[in-house]
């Protein structure tokens, strides 16, 4: 509740706050990826339309990135699970095309060099933890209509380089397509922390903190009286340490001392001033803002993307080629038996 913030082109910003600060159904909502059993009132509006709570559209702007990285064909490599999410979701873009952005892609997110590994899992040998996490990552940024990104978590299980490293691939990745993110971290170390253009910080009473990552002004909004101790320890530990204290007097003592902030007021003013450059209400269309839901390929297009990427999980699938070979011994084996009739 209360909640007003705004990200530009290009941002990445952090949202931190405790384990049972609904982070994952804010993400959820903000991409169109809310379910039945979620319990959320409200209406979200795109410009001052409302909007279904899974509008299709929607979601080809907003992509949603969990920690998981269980959907990928292990089998593939890393250039193939590219070409075919670019060959799915880039309309009618020719081959050569195709190939540039993909190129584009692995390179801007440090996986030139595994382009031709397979993914793997936990019974085949393939890319790093951190590496996979890039291709989900890539995966979602090659939707040519990608504007915003929530990631959840993304850098769960993965060594503190790695999520380093994949951060800094993110951030990279959003300067140059022009795509702002919104990701959820669980205790980030101060480097990855400066590589994020803003923090949102979460309570159970609502909003603590939205701004710049800054120890100064971090400290203006979690300290009633200034003291060094901001300087002690990292930026997570001294945000999550005032900011979920426990005390419900307390969440809201902060809420209200940052509803009073300068910090604030420049968001308000931010707000407004994007809402004073929104299109009037008569000539809002919620179907120009966002892309249609029509598939632009042809279906038989669709067959052959889809056939050759089967084709490909069947014959490289050890479990196929064993069953074949067993079939042909066990054929030969039965014949044998009948050979002296």
């Amino acid at each position: 509740d209360g909640i007003s913030v705004y990200l530009k082109s290009g941002e990445l910003c952090l949202v931190l706050g405790g384990s049972d600060q609904s982070k994952s159904t804010l993400l959820r909502a903000l991409s169109g990826r809310l379910n039945e059993s979620d319990d959320i009132s409200g209406t979200i509006l795109l410009n001052g339309i409302p909007m279904p709570r899974s509008d299709r559209g929607w979601r080809k702007i907003c992509p949603y990135v969990s920690a998981s990285d269980a959907t990928h064909a292990a089998v593939l490599t890393v250039r193939e699970t590219f070409t075919f999410a670019a060959e799915c979701t880039m309309g009618n873009s020719s081959d050569d095309m195709i190939k540039d952005e993909v190129d584009q892609m692995m390179n801007r997110l440090g996986l030139s060099h595994v382009a031709d590994t397979v993914v793997g899992d936990e019974n085949l040998r393939g890319i790093s933890g951190g590496q996979k996490r890039r291709v989900t990552f890539g995966e979602m940024m090659l939707n040519e209509s990608c504007r915003f990104m929530c990631c959840e978590n993304i850098t769960d299980g993965l060594s503190s380089a790695d999520s380093l490293g994949l951060i800094e691939n993110i951030n990279s990745a959003c300067k140059n397509y022009g795509c702002a993110a919104l990701i959820s971290l669980l205790q980030p170390s101060d480097e990855i922390i400066e590589i994020f253009d803003k923090i949102l910080v979460l309570t159970s009473q609502g909003l603590a903190y939205f701004g710049p990552v800054d120890r100064k002004i971090l400290a203006e909004a979690f300290l009633e009286e200034q003291t060094d101790d901001h300087h002690n320890g990292s930026i997570c530990d001294f945000v999550l340490k005032h900011s979920l204290s426990g005390s419900v007097e307390e969440e809201m003592a902060l809420a209200k001392r940052y509803a009073s902030s300068e910090m604030y007021k420049q968001t308000v003013v931010e707000l407004a001033q994007l809402r004073a450059n929104a299109p009037p209400a008569h000539d809002r269309d919620i179907h120009k803002l966002v892309p249609n839901d029509h598939v632009t390929k042809s279906a038989w297009y669709q067959f052959s993307v889809i056939s050759a990427r089967r084709i490909k999980l069947i014959c490289r699938n050890a479990v196929t080629w064993t069953r074949i070979v067993i079939a042909i011994v066990f054929g030969m084996i039965i014949g044998s038996l009948f050979s002296a009739l």
